[in-house]
């Protein structure tokens, strides 16, 4: 089995780090269940690409925003540059969308201030996902004509 690799480039920000390291978490980590689990199937650690490529887009579509909505409520402060995966939830604009995710997801009132709200860490962050992802606005992300929330139905379809 390859073993992942991430290079980290010192222009990049603590969003973009966090993001790419919340992807390997949430494929690796066997405990994971619910919105926090990978949307790739593996099969002893190893992708099924038969899966894959049935349901290429709807992957895509539910594992980028559960990976954005874990980012935002892990990085220690708001990010600076909101996710562009945010340009994909229609009807709100993007920071405006990102500050509510991130208060919901930190288990902050939605009058709070965004500059006062802290990452959340461990088990407390995919217990906050699987309560709360349902209810951000990055899972109402459309991709391909469907919403995230649409697209991990499907793939969580019986077979």
């Amino acid at each position: 089995m390859d073993i992942p690799k991430i290079s980290l480039d010192p222009e990049l920000d603590e969003d973009t780090i966090t993001h790419e390291f919340v992807h390997h978490a949430r494929t690796v980590d066997e405990s994971r269940g619910g919105f926090a689990k990978t949307a790739y199937k593996t099969v002893n650690g190893i992708c099924d690409m038969t899966f894959h490529r049935r349901n290429e887009s709807d992957i895509h579509n539910f594992e980028e925003a559960a990976t954005v909505a874990e980012t935002t409520a892990r990085t220690m402060d708001p990010a600076k540059r909101v996710s562009g995966y945010y340009d994909y939830v229609e009807g709100i604009f993007q920071r405006t969308a990102y500050d509510s995710d991130r208060k919901r997801l930190t288990g902050n009132s939605q009058s709070a201030n965004i500059d006062e709200t802290r990452g959340v860490k461990g088990k407390a962050v995919v217990n906050r996902i699987n309560e709360e992802f349902a209810k951000t606005h990055i899972a109402s992300m459309r991709m391909n004509g469907r919403t995230a929330l649409q697209s991990y139905d499907i793939l969580n379809q019986k077979e």
